[in-house]
């Protein structure tokens, strides 16, 4: 291999580390405001007594993994969303696609959820609808974010 080549193949590599590092940075931003308004949709439904905070704060051994395991859920559904959404976005302004994968990404977490509370109906439909707006507030941010340089768009390698 020639050093022509072996420069290539470096930048190549530069390139695809950046990449990374862009798209952990869109996951762990979409990941840090998934996780403060799960927090946020814990609290209106406790506040609108759905779930009642007790449950949480008795300590009870059935209570805390439980809610620790939601919210882990909830951290790794917004980073998958990040990085999904950067592809998404690349270097085009496709608003369709934009809101489709918001919308995607809401009703697959929502509708996971609402499966698992059908006897419960308000908290059910609290959840969808607290889904989709969390999935169209992070996306917003992120193309906000993208837009002031913080989290560089994904390229169009087309």
């Amino acid at each position: 291999m020639n050093s022509t080549d072996q420069n290539r193949k470096r930048h190549q590599e530069f390139n695809e580390t950046a990449e990374r590092i862009e798209s952990l940075k869109a996951g762990m931003a979409a990941a840090s405001l998934f996780g403060l308004l799960f927090l946020v949709l814990w609290g209106v439904e406790s506040w609108v007594g759905l779930s009642p905070p007790s449950e949480f704060l008795s300590l009870s051994p059935l209570a805390i993994p439980t809610e620790l395991l939601r919210a882990g859920i909830a951290l790794l559904t917004g980073f998958l969303f990040g990085v999904t959404y950067r592809y998404i976005l690349r270097q085009d302004t496709n608003r369709q696609l934009q809101v489709g994968a918001i919308v995607a990404f809401g009703l697959i977490r929502g509708l996971a959820q609402v499966e698992l509370l059908l006897g419960q109906v308000p908290l059910a439909a609290l959840r969808l609808l607290g889904n989709l707006l969390s999935f169209a507030v992070v996306g917003f941010a992120l193309s906000w974010m993208m837009q002031q340089g913080w989290v560089q768009r994904c390229p169009d390698r087309r």
